[in-house]
């Protein structure tokens, strides 16, 4: 009898290895195995074309079809590590590969650095240069060592910018190099996380429905405009009413910049704007903190709904009426800027538990506003104020 199990049990064995052949099922080893290997830290990546030259000691990055290239501070390219030789592909792409260390710690030229900078994320500037900052965010370690304000040890193994104690931008576990990249990828009702620090760029926002770009820690992130908005929606959609969030931010803008800027010329249909805790950091009051164009069809309506906790838009609110759908409301908003309302429509604008710069508030014929618990100040003490009556559907 036991003979029999044995045979049976072998049997059984040897059956179970046959079907996880046939049917492509992984089975466990049953006997010593030899498994292809590549030397840890080390691997040939395929060298992009057109006389691309590599010097050995380069900080390399993958461009967007998958090719080596010279580090640079480009959108869109991928640090991928520290070239182990020096290759020149005058051909075609792929033609050439080089040999890359992928992990490690390396002693690398620095632009600015501080001692205090010791764990944060370093970022790519060139092929032989980081700093602590960088405009699109490429990622090559960690500064483990400290050497001068010129030179210090990365560790490239340590990248993935992701937690809420660095500089981040991710949608679906997944990092960008920008803010506008990730909102390419964004699709709707999806969220994008920043990590906190200042991103320094103009975001175009996506064209998705319903997308939100929120801090991971609040009051931890700032977008500094750099050429002309902080932010821009102008998106080019179909259907139905389209609306975006923006949560826990501060937008910042220069003499003669936006903070938010909003467009309804593509979208052909009402847009609905959330602004949840965000503040505006403008440098003159009469900048446009948030400039409401209408370059669509006067049918389509723009609703901003703020609400805040004591925060702050310190340029001017600057809105285009066309629609008597349209709508504009804030709680718990400090405006120092004031509001502007340009168009003579019948259309709210609604103020509750607001401070609202004295004489800071223009409406154009047939608007009608609403004051709720809120207050003047000036921008010098807001803690000296006047209540303001409240007041309910006031033509103006």
């Amino acid at each position: 009898m036991n003979k029999f199990l044995k045979k049976f049990r072998h049997y059984g064995l040897l059956m179970a290895m046959v079907m996880c052949i046939v049917l492509g099922i992984p089975a466990a080893l049953s006997a010593d195995s030899n498994i292809p290997r590549k030397e840890g830290g080390l691997q040939s990546f395929p060298v992009a074309g057109s006389s691309t030259q590599i010097y050995k000691g380069a900080m390399v990055c993958l461009n967007a079809s998958g090719y080596l290239v010279a580090g640079a501070s480009t959108a869109g390219l991928r640090f991928i590590g520290i070239a182990y030789e020096n290759v020149l592909n005058s051909g075609s792409d792929g033609d050439k590969n080089c040999r890359v260390y992928t992990a490690g710690v390396f002693k690398l030229t620095a632009t600015s650095i501080t001692q205090a900078m010791v764990g944060q994320t370093m970022y790519l500037v060139d092929d032989a240069t980081f700093d602590d900052v960088d405009s699109d965010s490429i990622a090559v370690g960690r500064l483990v060592e400290y050497v001068s304000t010129t030179s210090g040890w990365i560790d490239i193994g340590q990248r993935q910018v992701v937690s809420a104690g660095q500089k981040s931008i991710t949608l679906n576990g997944i990092s960008y190099a920008t803010i506008t990249l990730a909102m390419a990828a964004a699709v709707a009702n999806e969220v994008i996380l920043l990590g906190p620090g200042t991103y320094s760029e103009d975001v175009t926002w996506s064209n998705s429905n319903n997308v939100t770009l929120q801090a991971l820690v609040p009051g931890t992130v700032t977008i500094a405009a750099v050429t002309a908005f902080a932010v821009s929606v102008n998106p080019s959609a179909a259907a139905s009413t389209w609306s975006f969030t923006i949560r826990d931010i501060e937008l910042s803008h220069g003499t003669g910049l936006v903070g938010l800027l909003i467009n309804n010329a593509s979208v052909g249909k009402r847009i609905n704007v959330f602004l949840d805790n965000v503040d505006i950091e403008s440098q003159t009051a009469t900048d446009a903190a948030i400039d409401v164009n209408r370059g669509g069809s006067a049918s389509d309506a723009i609703r901003i709904y703020a609400t805040g906790h004591g925060n702050t838009i310190e340029g001017l609110v600057d809105y285009i009426t066309e629609s008597t759908d349209d709508r504009v409301r804030f709680w718990g908003y400090r405006l120092i800027g004031g509001i502007t309302i340009t168009g003579s429509i019948v259309m709210e604008v609604c103020f509750v538990n607001c401070g609202i710069k004295t004489s800071g508030e223009s409406y154009g014929t047939g608007n009608v506003s609403n004051h709720f618990g809120c207050y003047n100040e000036t921008d010098a003490n807001p803690n000296v104020h006047t209540v303001v009556a409240d007041d309910d559907e006031t033509s103006h």
